[in-house]
C-alpha cells in the first residue's frame, strides 16, 4: 500500500513536537478566525447619470446633507453632480475644467468655486507648467495663476521634475500649493505671496470647518499636524493628532473632529487617543483600495473603492452596520503559502464588499513558523479544510495534495468556460498542472527557464537528448567551452535544468535508470568541469560578454524569462551568429522548463467548486484592455492576453547595452528609428516585432512546460545529490556512484508501491 507523503510529513511533525522540550509557542498554533467581526461598515454605490464617471482626483464638497463631486463625461468635458445622503442625484452642473493643453491633476470643490491644479507637459519641448485654476461656480469665470514651478526654490523644481501634492484654499481666501517639501502661498487674486522651502516632507492637508488650513508632515518642530501662521502663511504651530501613526490622509467632520485612515482601519481622534471606527478587513476592504473623501458624521463617510485592473473608482456612502457572526454566513477559506496574486487579493476585497451574506477568509501560513507543517497537520486532522490552497507548485503541501488526489479537477471547467478555457490556455500551463490528464491547479502567468544557444555553433537544433549534448560537448576543440556558467556542484542545474535528475526516473513504472551508460557518462563529464567559480573564470570567461561574443562558449544558461521583454535579451547573448532556444536535454520538443510563482488549487474539500471556479477566474486578466494593470509581470497564461501584450510592445524599440547587460525601452517612431551609430556604447537595438512574438508564442505553447509531478520529490532528490557530491569529492568511480544511486532510489520507489 502506498504511504501518502502527507501522512509521512504529519507523522514526522508529531514526532518532532513530541520530542521537543516545552510546549509549542502560541504563535505556532493553528490560526483561527474570530467568531464575530466587529467595526463593520457597508457601502451603497452612487449611481451616476449615464456617461458620468467620478473624478477621484478632486476632493468633493459636503454641505448641509448634500455631496457635490466632479465627474468626467465621454467627450472629456466635466460636470458637477450633487446627491443627498441616500445617494439620490439632485442636480448636474456643467463646468469647463480643462482646455487647450491644460490637463486636470487634482483639486477641491467649494460652495462658490472649483479650485484645480492643472498642468501642461511637453516631452518634446521639455517644458512642464503647473497652475492653480479658479472657476467661479456663479458665472463660470476662469482665472489661471502664473506658472508655479519657477516659484519653487529647490534644484529639483527648477529641473521641472517635482512631485506636486495638490492645492487647497483656506477660509481667508489664500491658496496653498504643495510640493513634497515646499509650500507656495497665493493671495485671493492668485498673486504669489511667499514660498516656504520647509525642512521636511508634506504628506497631506485639509481645511477645518472654520476655514483654518492644516498641514500634516515634517517641519521645524518635528512630524505632526501644523497650522500656518496667519502672518507668514507658513506652518509653524504644531497640533497634536491623537495618534502616533503616520498619516496619508485625514479629515474633519462639520463639528471639527479629526478622522484619519490607518493601515488597518478608519479612526476618529479623541481626547484620550484614537478610536477605531471601521476595520478594513472586517468590512471587506484594504487600505490601498479605499480612498476616503468626506466625513459628514461619525458613522457615515463618502469613500471610493478602486476597481482593480482599471483606473475607475466606485464612489460609495459607507455606514456602520451590525457585527457579523461568522457561523451565520457562508465562509470561503483560502490557505496562502505565499505568492498570492494582487489580482486575487483585489478580487477578495470586491467579493467581500458586495456579498454581505458570504465572505472569503484568507489564512496566511507563509510568514508563520513551520507554516507548511502546521497546514498539513490541520488538513490531516480535519481541524482546517480550506476550499483553496495557494503556493509554489513545488511546495511540499501542494505536492502532497496532488499526490493524494485532494484537489478538484479543473478540466471540466476548462472545457466549458467561455473565457478561461483550454483553447485559450497555453500548452505550457497545461503541462505544468497535468496529473495523468487531470488539471490539479492553474496560474495566470508562468516563468520559463531554458538554455540559449549560439546558432552558429549548434545549428537549427531546438532540442537534444543528453547523449547528443554529451557528444557535442566532447567534440569541442581546445579553448572552447560548452556552457556559461558551469561548475561541478551546480551542473545538474546548469545542464539538466530545474527538473534535474527526474529524467532518470519513471514514476509510472516506479523504475530508475541511474545505472545507464548515459548517466555514467554524464558524471564523468561533470567531473571534468571547473571545481568552482574562481577556476571557471580563470580558465573560461573573465568577461562573460567577451566569451559569448567571441564564440568560445556555445550555450548560455542565463535564460530566465519573467517578462515578454526577456525574450529580446536572449538575442544579445549571441549577437554575431544568432541564437536558438535549445532547452535542457529531453526526448521531447518541450525541452524548456516552465513553472509558476504560485499554483491555485481548489481542494476536494470545497463545498461549492463552481463558486470557487468563479473566484479562481478573478486572478486572470481576462480583459486585454486592462492587461498592463492586472498582469504587469510574468508571461501570460492566456493566449489572447499574450497577443495583447505583444501588440502593446510592438511599437517600442529597446536598447541593450553589452557592458551592463541592461535593457531600456522607448516609443518607436518608424519614421525616425534609432540607428547603431546613435548608441553611445556597444550594444544592440531590438524590436519585439511580429516574428519575435510568434517565436515566443510557439515556445509557450509547444516547447516548454514539465508536470511538477514528474520532478523528483525532495527526499529522492536528496539521495541523488548526496551520492553525486561524494563522487565529485573523490569517493569512488562514476560507475560506483551510479550503482549506489540506483540501489537507493529503487529501494525508495519500492516503499511507495
Amino acid at each position: 500500500m502506498r504511504l501518502s507523503k502527507l501522512i509521512c510529513v504529519i507523522a514526522a511533525a508529531f514526532l518532532l513536537f513530541s520530542c521537543s522540550s516545552g510546549q509549542a509557542k502560541e504563535s505556532e498554533s493553528i490560526p483561527v478566525q474570530p467568531e464575530i467581526l466587529t467595526h463593520v461598515y457597508t457601502g451603497d454605490e452612487i449611481v451616476f447619470p449615464e456617461g458620468y464617471e467620478f473624478n477621484s482626483g478632486v476632493t468633493p464638497l459636503y454641505q448641509d446633507g448634500v455631496f457635490t463631486v466632479l465627474c468626467r463625461l465621454p467627450d472629456y468635458s466635466h460636470g458637477l453632480v450633487s446627491f443627498d445622503m441616500d445617494g439620490t442625484i439632485l442636480s448636474e452642473e456643467p463646468i469647463q475644467a480643462e482646455s487647450g493643453n491644460l490637463t486636470l491633476h487634482s483639486g477641491v470643490i467649494r460652495e462658490d468655486a472649483v479650485i484645480l491644479h492643472v498642468g501642461y507637459f511637453s516631452s518634446v519641448e521639455g517644458v512642464r507648467n503647473n497652475h492653480v485654476l479658479h472657476i467661479d461656480r456663479t458665472d463660470g469665470t476662469r482665472t489661471l495663476s502664473p506658472d508655479l514651478i519657477p516659484l519653487f526654490t529647490s534644484p529639483e523644481a527648477k529641473e521641472r521634475f517635482y512631485q506636486i501634492r495638490g492645492v487647497e484654499r483656506a477660509g481667508d481666501g489664500y491658496y496653498y500649493f504643495f510640493s513634497e517639501t515646499e509650500l507656495i502661498v497665493l493671495d485671493p487674486e492668485l498673486n504669489h505671496v511667499l514660498t516656504y522651502p520647509g525642512t521636511g516632507m508634506t504628506e497631506c492637508f485639509a481645511v477645518k470647518p472654520d476655514g483654518t488650513l492644516t498641514v500634516y508632515g515634517s517641519f521645524a518642530k518635528g512630524s505632526g499636524l501644523y497650522t500656518p501662521n496667519p502672518e507668514t502663511k507658513i506652518p509653524d504651530t504644531l497640533v497634536k493628532t491623537g495618534t502616533d501613526q503616520i498619516l496619508s490622509s485625514y479629515f474633519y467632520d462639520p463639528d471639527g473632529n479629526l478622522y484619519y485612515e490607518g493601515t488597518d482601519g478608519f479612526y476618529v481622534t479623541t481626547e484620550t487617543g484614537s478610536e477605531l471606527l471601521m476595520d478594513f478587513r472586517n468590512s471587506g476592504l484594504t487600505a490601498d483600495r479605499l480612498q476616503i473623501y468626506s466625513v459628514p458624521e461619525r458613522d457615515c463617510f463618502l469613500g471610493g473603492v478602486s476597481v482593480y485592473g482599471t483606473l475607475r473608482v466606485k464612489l460609495q456612502i459607507f455606514r456602520k452596520s451590525e457585527d457579523i457572526v461568522v457561523s451565520e454566513i457562508d465562509v470561503i477559506d483560502i490557505a496562502d503559502l505565499g505568492g498570492m496574486e494582487k489580482s486575487l487579493a483585489a478580487l477578495i476585497t470586491d467579493y467581500n464588499l458586495f456579498h454581505r451574506d458570504r465572505r472569503i477568509v484568507v489564512t496566511d501560513y507563509s510568514d508563520m513558523e513551520d507554516g507548511e507543517t502546521q497546514l498539513m497537520m490541520a488538513i490531516q486532522t480535519g481541524a482546517y479544510r480550506p476550499d483553496m490552497i495557494i503556493g509554489a507548485p513545488e511546495n511540499s503541501v501542494i505536492r502532497s495534495i496532488v499526490e493524494d488526489g485532494l484537489y478538484t479537477d479543473l478540466t471540466p471547467y476548462l472545457e466549458t468556460d467561455d473565457e478561461l478555457n483550454s483553447d485559450n490556455l497555453f500548452g505550457s500551463v497545461k503541462r505544468i498542472f497535468d496529473d495523468d490528464g487531470k488539471m490539479w491547479g492553474i496560474s495566470p502567468k508562468v516563468t520559463v527557464y531554458t538554455v540559449n544557444a549560439s546558432r552558429e555553433k549548434v545549428g537549427d537544433r531546438t532540442h537534444w537528448t543528453l547523449d547528443e549534448l554529451l557528444d557535442y560537448a566532447e567534440s569541442l576543440p581546445e579553448g572552447e567551452y560548452l556552457i556559461y556558467p558551469a561548475i561541478r556542484s551546480r551542473a545538474d542545474e546548469y545542464i539538466l535544468g530545474p527538473a534535474g535528475y527526474s529524467m532518470f526516473v519513471d514514476f509510472d513504472s516506479k523504475t530508475a535508470s541511474f545505472d545507464s551508460d548515459v548517466f555514467v557518462r554524464y558524471l564523468e563529464y561533470v567531473d571534468s568541469m571547473p571545481a568552482d567559480y574562481d577556476e571557471y573564470y580563470d580558465n573560461v570567461a573573465n568577461r562573460l560578454r567577451d566569451a559569448l561574443h567571441s564564440g568560445r562558449i556555445s550555450l548560455c544558461n542565463e535564460a530566465k524569462m519573467h517578462f515578454v521583454m526577456s525574450w529580446l535579451e536572449l538575442k544579445a547573448q549571441f549577437p554575431q551568429g544568432g541564437h536558438t532556444i535549445i532547452g535542457y536535454p529531453s526526448d521531447s520538443p518541450a525541452s524548456a522548463y516552465a513553472t509558476a510563482e504560485a499554483a491555485y488549487v481548489i481542494t476536494s474539500f470545497a463545498d461549492d467548486p463552481d463558486q470557487m471556479w468563479e473566484v479562481l477566474k478573478g486572478i486572470f486578466p481576462l480583459d486585454p484592455k486592462y492587461v498592463t494593470y492586472k498582469n504587469p509581470t510574468g508571461l501570460p497564461a492566456l493566449k489572447y492576453i499574450y497577443d495583447a501584450v505583444a501588440e502593446d510592445e510592438s511599437d517600442k524599440e529597446y536598447i541593450f547595452k553589452f557592458s551592463s547587460g541592461g535593457m531600456s525601452g522607448r516609443s518607436y517612431d518608424p519614421a525616425n528609428p534609432m540607428k547603431p551609430e546613435d548608441l553611445n556604447e556597444p550594444g544592440m537595438i531590438l524590436y519585439f516585432d511580429e516574428a519575435e512574438a510568434e517565436k515566443l508564442r510557439d515556445l509557450l505553447d509547444n516547447r516548454c512546460g514539465t508536470s511538477v509531478m514528474d520532478t523528483l520529490p525532495p527526499a529522492l532528490d536528496a539521495i541523488v545529490r548526496e551520492e553525486v557530491s561524494a563522487f565529485l569529492a573523490g569517493m569512488g568511480t562514476a560507475e560506483d556512484c551510479a550503482g549506489k544511486i540506483q540501489s537507493r532510489v529503487n529501494l525508495w520507489l519500492s516503499e511507495q508501491k
